[in-house]
């Protein structure tokens, strides 16, 4: 039985290692184009001398990527968002933001609708990490809606 145990746990081992040390290849050509649906729900609450504050947010977002470049490498992505839903209350007050309706108000709806429908450019590296990506006017807000997080550039 002892014989056994110690080929199964090397080759175990062996595999466990490789499968960790694989190169990760993004494979995808140019013309394509993906649909990312995101959905963030968020609840925090802060205790303020001895009063409970609680905050809440629902943003359901879609992007679309598509891709413009593909070299040895680099990834050339350009990334739309269409559509922003979302849903807070904060200190007993509600916000509510749908950039399919033209009737919305607030400081919420000026700064999310400056983000519909904006091309932004994306760089990959071979890897798949984010190495270059435009930066809007009002910081890099856009990335927490798209997941598309990485180092402004």
């Amino acid at each position: 039985m002892q014989h056994f145990k110690l080929p199964v746990i090397t080759l175990f081992v062996l595999l466990s290692i490789n499968s960790f040390a694989q190169q990760t290849k993004i494979d995808v050509q140019k013309g394509q184009k993906y649909k990312v649906e995101t959905t963030t729900k968020l609840t925090t609450a802060a205790e303020v001398m001895g009063q409970v504050m609680e905050n809440n947010s629902d943003t359901k977002s879609t992007t679309m990527y598509e891709v413009l470049n593909v070299g040895p490498e680099e990834i050339k992505l350009e990334s739309i968002m269409t559509k922003i839903l979302m849903t807070a209350s904060m200190m007993g007050q509600e916000t509510n933001f749908d950039s399919d309706k033209t009737n919305n108000e607030g400081p919420i709806a000026d700064m999310l609708s400056k983000m519909v429908n904006k091309a932004k450019s994306i760089k990959l590296d071979n890897k798949g990490n984010i190495t270059k990506q435009d930066v809007s006017d009002d910081g890099d807000l856009q990335s927490s809606f798209t997941g598309a997080g990485g180092g402004r550039n």
